[in-house]
């Protein structure tokens, strides 16, 4: 019997093996055009995702009503590992994307990686190839998944607040199209995007058991007005490339009219959080 254990778990972790080496050499040789090619020409699916979601914004609170929904241990844990398994996305998806972008500024100016497309497409080393093509897709395509978020705060009878699902709906249209334009800014923006979720998603998956990392609440908001703040920085400098020099010409007036709409109102109501959860509440406590 022993032998047959050990045998047993040797063929598992054979396969387990073999399994993450063949998905090793997969993101190694990734090429990201025929993702490219399907999104182009597939603009119907963020559209029909994002009418089921909002479908579900609207409709789910009738059939779970706010207060009457599910609290139990095992919607405790399922919450908990669907927030761990992003957690790790999003911090290996950092490591890789940042690692991509540092190695590049060390060797090309801030205006060359903004406005070159060889950055994007030109072999060996732009970002559509490799580790970095591969969590650049994903991240586009982990917008989906992501809706499931507000699921979990319907089943558990919580209410849907506007930050909640304009943020999840908007982002997936914008990471879709952002992905579809192939904008060189979309590195800049994914690796942020990753950055917060890093943090934001491994403290909600401790909280379910532990408020260790509380101290992280405000943190994780004022990260995010960073991220808004700078998104449109970095938005307003590359406009100012396209006046005054040569830029690539994937940036079109509706790019920078709906990347500037976007995070300036997500900033607007980041900020609002963060004043109405931290800076108020302080004022009613003295009061």
């Amino acid at each position: 019997k022993a032998t047959v254990s050990v045998l047993y778990w040797y063929l598992i972790m054979e396969a387990i093996s073999q399994t993450l080496t063949q998905a090793q050499k997969y993101v190694a040789d990734y090429d990201c055009h025929p993702a490219h090619e399907w999104v182009l020409e597939s603009n119907d699916v963020p559209i029909k995702a994002i009418i089921a979601y909002l479908a579900m914004v609207f409709l789910g609170p009738m059939v779970i009503p706010v207060g009457k929904g599910f609290q139990g241990g095992f919607v405790r844990f399922v919450f908990a590992l669907w927030n761990l398994l992003l957690g790790v996305f999003s911090t290996v998806g950092v490591l890789v994307c940042g690692g991509y972008l540092w190695a590049n500024v060390q060797e090309k100016s801030l205006e060359e990686l903004i406005c070159n497309d060889d950055l994007m497409w030109k072999k060996p080393n732009a970002s559509c190839y490799g580790e970095m093509g591969f969590f650049m897709t994903a991240f586009m395509l982990s917008k989906f998944p992501e809706l499931l978020d507000t699921f979990f705060i319907l089943i558990k009878g919580r209410p849907i607040v506007l930050l909640q699902w304009y943020h999840h709906a908007s982002v997936l249209a914008y990471s879709w199209f952002a992905y579809s334009s192939a904008t060189p800014t979309a590195m800049f923006f994914g690796t942020m995007n990753f950055a917060v979720h890093s943090v934001m998603y491994t403290y909600f998956a401790v909280s379910q058991y532990s408020r260790i990392l509380a101290f992280l609440r405000p943190f994780i908001t004022l990260l995010q007005l960073a991220q808004m703040f700078l998104g449109l920085a970095i938005n307003l400098y590359t406009y100012h490339l396209t006046q005054t020099s040569s830029c690539s010409k994937t940036y079109t007036q509706s790019y920078f009219t709906f990347c500037t709409v976007l995070y300036f109102s997500y900033f607007v109501l980041f900020a609002k959080l963060f004043f109405d959860n931290y800076v108020s509440t302080k004022k009613v406590k003295k009061n």
